[in-house]
């Protein structure tokens, strides 16, 4: 796996007695707030660098171990996604102004990628534009998915500003072949959805629950696009592949292991990952749910169950997660990394692995959206499956296998503020081992937890800003605690 910078194990006194730092008189919510604007104006800084072709997202500004200054079809695709919510929703027009010359540029820049590159699944760019060439895993076939996910979000976004013409034109012309971005990007996938490609994690070759869920996702939210711009060939042929992949998607539950599996039917790279448990399923489900989707719902009771082993695994794995409590002694929930037998340190493929600061934030915004879920529906059912992690998120509230909390219920109010303290705590967890300045790099040293890997890391600014929005969202939907 390419993310990869080292600063050496401390002594884990370190860890026992608490980094040297005052108590912050600021509360949970103002942090979120300050760090949110600070991830921001970082992932800007990330987006067309100097040097670099206008729309490129560098995964770092790191380029000495490890290098990371290049253009990852995946990092700026969900970077972009983090963008496109400043675009909706930022409170000065001078930000939605910013967002909105962002995604125009990095519309050029998809475009001339695809035509640039012979491999639709190309995983990784030079900031000039051109592809890669060097050895790497090939293909990496959730980039287009994820891509097409964020510009049909861009298309309906123009569409309802009255720039249908550009739409039409630039983003989905619905001829084939294509001159456009998304249209290119779905036929792409819905004709190559059941070839094995690498992991995001690029390690492993096989057929992977994360591919597949943006996958389908892209299929439904093109089918959509499709049928508004009079496509609706292409949108019958969307849903019904859509419709396959789902059936796939359903086999990745392993019942006896008791969690969704990452990767099926495995064809090379890393042997290495034997309990095959892996955060990559909560960021598929986060990356590629939507309102009203049950299939993908992040309080279906298979994903609930699965992100409770994470949780447990790294609540094990990790020295650092002995500490309960920030330094104003609020609960901090557990550093979350990739999968337990990972042994990529930031910089070598040969070390112990350690929390990654994009999951961490992954699990608070599934938190926030296991709540929101809930308070949508307006009633939870409680299954055996689904308590562990519940009752882990919401121990003051007393909850039982085969019971329905209504809406009525104390507990359901309860348990939607108990989610969201959760959430909290997790990017509470980030708050303590990030940069004073609000700088946040790949990893967190799973021994003495200061930031480790590439710095200014963009995915995880992004997944900081997705968790914060989140949040939002759901403090406006259910209303504060």
């Amino acid at each position: 796996m390419r993310f990869k910078t080292w600063l050496g194990i401390a002594a884990l006194a370190l860890l026992v007695s608490g980094f040297e730092q005052p108590a912050r008189a600021e509360t949970t919510a103002q942090w979120i707030a300050a760090q949110t604007r600070k991830s921001c104006e970082s992932l800007f800084t990330n987006i067309s660098p100097p040097g670099t072709a206008r729309g490129t997202v560098v995964a770092s500004p790191s380029k000495k171990d490890p290098n990371y200054f290049f253009h990852w079809i995946r990092d700026a695709a969900l970077t972009m996604n983090a963008v496109m919510g400043r675009y909706e929703s930022a409170p000065k027009e001078s930000e939605r102004v910013q967002a909105r010359a962002a995604m125009l540029e990095y519309v050029d820049l998809s475009r001339a990628n695809q035509l640039y590159s012979s491999v639709p699944g190309e995983p990784k760019f030079e900031v000039d534009g051109h592809p890669f060439t060097g050895p790497w895993g090939r293909p990496q076939n959730d980039g287009p998915a994820l891509r097409a996910i964020t510009l049909v979000r861009l298309a309906e976004k123009l569409m309802g500003e009255g720039a249908g013409s550009y739409v039409r034109e630039r983003l989905y012309d619905g001829k084939l072949p294509s001159d456009s971005v998304i249209k290119t990007d779905l036929e792409f996938v819905a004709h190559h959805w059941r070839e094995a490609s690498i992991d995001l994690w690029e390690e492993v070759r096989g057929l992977h629950f994360y591919t597949r869920a943006v996958q389908r996702r892209s299929l439904l939210d093109g089918a959509r696009l499709a049928e508004r711009l009079g496509d609706g060939g292409a949108a019958r042929f969307y849903l019904e592949q859509a419709a396959l992949i789902e059936a796939e998607l359903a086999k990745h539950w392993d019942g006896g292991r008791g969690y969704v599996v990452a990767t099926l039917d495995y064809e090379g790279g890393d042997r290495g990952k034997n309990s095959n448990l892996d955060s990559a399923v909560v960021l598929g489900v986060l990356h590629s749910t939507a309102p009203g989707d049950a299939f993908m719902s992040p309080a279906r009771d298979i994903y609930l169950a699965t992100a409770e082993k994470i949780r447990q695994a790294f609540e094990r794995e990790y020295a650092v997660n002995r500490r309960k409590a920030d330094f104003d002694g609020n609960r901090i929930e557990a550093a979350i990394g990739r999968y337990p037998e990972d042994v990529y340190d930031g910089v070598s493929l040969d070390k112990k692995g350690n929390p990654w600061v994009l999951a961490t934030s992954a699990f608070a915004e599934y938190c926030y959206r296991v709540a929101l879920a809930c308070f949508e529906q307006g009633s939870v059912q409680i299954t055996k499956l689904g308590l562990p992690f519940l009752q882990a998120m919401v121990p003051g509230v007393s909850l039982h296998a085969g019971e329905t909390l209504q809406r009525s219920d104390p507990r359901f109010a309860a348990l939607l503020s108990g989610l969201r303290e959760s959430g909290d705590s997790f990017l509470r967890r980030t708050k303590l081992h990030g940069n004073p300045d609000g700088a946040l790099s790949e990893q967190i040293n799973r021994d003495n937890g200061y930031m480790q890997g590439a710095h200014d890391l963009t995915w995880s600014y992004a997944s900081f800003i997705s968790a914060s929005q989140q949040r939002e969202q759901l403090m406006k939907a259910a209303g504060s605690p």
